[in-house]
């Protein structure tokens, strides 16, 4: 089909859908970076997506990426075969993204290609701000929107295999075909007076998922935590933190360090022997003798008679809000606790209050 008829087609809202491209092999690469430079020069936005694997490791492995310039097309990437992809962050660096719910894509195509985006769309937010819910997932999203349906057949893949299967890759191909589509039909939808704090909320979220988040803030994904004593608690930052900080050195889970179960019991019980607390549960005595002492150690300091100036330590000044929210609003604003903070905070924008668990709700 040729490039007239294509553009007639896309402006019909019709998308044409293409065999993705396969890039394996440097000459395969410089080709596809000179096309993203073109695109890139012409204003073109590029639809972007990666796929990884995150068992048995504390940073995932990039183990495909996906781009397209226009709607319907799909060229996936090898970095598998293609270990020096700077070439691709320099490229897309200059261009203006749209990467859905892009948490966990960020930091992948960070440490790989150098990528700290300067502009980026995200469709998920994006469709919260309209009013759809948050978070919503591409394939409800395309639903609902543009009423197509994505496939889901390959959801939990062996993406390091190779070669992949056809399935695979029109599945990975799916995740940008439409996303050009999807964030032109939300942008039609979403109000004026929302668009600045869309883009601010954008920014400081890719900024957070770019930035690794101190191993002291590990114990607030525990929502134990809102009822143990000050001597459990004290316990259980300090084990977090150490299992925190074990789990990037090893670069293991979290939980394969210690398990939440381990850790949680330690900090609730401050045991005073630790032969009678290792001998009540099979689990705990599988621990090694180097978790169990540290452990112990951990909950013994807990146990001393001031626990309250961890406390201090631990809970430091009051923060300050988010930098998209207003100043009168940022004055009173606290994290929940020990939940992600963005979550129960909200956006005031002359008669729109938009709450992110809702977004973009409206509100008389």
């Amino acid at each position: 089909m040729g490039r007239t008829n294509r553009r007639r087609l896309l402006a019909c809202g019709v998308v044409v859908v293409a065999a993705p491209i396969w890039v394996d092999t440097p000459a395969a690469l410089s080709e596809t970076l000179e096309h993203l430079r073109t695109a890139v020069a012409e204003g073109k936005r590029i639809a972007l997506d990666t796929e990884f694997h995150s068992e048995h490791r504390y940073r995932p492995r990039l183990m495909l990426i996906q781009l397209a310039t226009t709607a319907g097309e799909a060229i996936l990437i090898d970095p598998l075969a293609l270990p020096d992809l700077r070439g691709l962050g320099e490229v897309l660096q200059e261009a203006e993204l749209i990467l859905h719910a892009p948490g966990q894509d960020l930091p992948l195509l960070a440490r790989r290609c150098g990528l700290q985006p300067n502009k980026l769309q995200d469709p998920q937010l994006m469709a919260g701000f309209c009013g759809l819910g948050h978070p919503r997932s591409l394939a409800a999203l395309c639903s609902d929107v543009l009423g197509r349906s994505l496939k889901k057949g390959s959801t939990l893949s062996d993406w390091k295999q190779r070669p992949l299967s056809p399935e695979q890759q029109d599945y990975a191909a799916d995740d940008v075909r439409y996303l050009h589509q999807l964030v032109e039909t939300l942008e039609a939808r979403l109000p004026q007076e929302l668009r600045a704090p869309l883009a601010a909320c954008t920014a400081e979220r890719s900024a957070a998922a770019l930035s690794l988040p101190p191993v002291e803030n590990a114990w607030r994904r525990f929502g134990v935590a809102r009822v143990l004593d000050a001597p459990s608690l004290c316990a259980l930052v300090t084990l977090c933190t150490w299992r925190e900080t074990q789990a990037r050195e090893r670069d293991q889970p979290p939980r394969q360090v210690l398990g939440d179960g381990l850790l949680i019991d330690l900090a609730r019980r401050l045991p005073e022997s630790l032969r009678s607390w290792r001998a009540t549960d099979a689990s705990r005595r599988s621990c090694s003798e180097t978790k169990v002492s540290f452990c112990w150690n951990c909950s013994s300091r807990a146990r001393t008679p001031s626990p309250r100036a961890c406390l201090r330590t631990m809970s430091g000044a009051a923060p300050a809000g988010p930098a998209w929210m207003p100043s009168s609003q940022s004055a009173h604003w606290r994290p929940a606790l020990p939940t992600s903070c963005s979550c129960h905070t909200k956006i005031v924008t002359g008669s729109w209050q938009v709450p992110f668990t809702r977004l973009g709700e409206r509100h008389s």
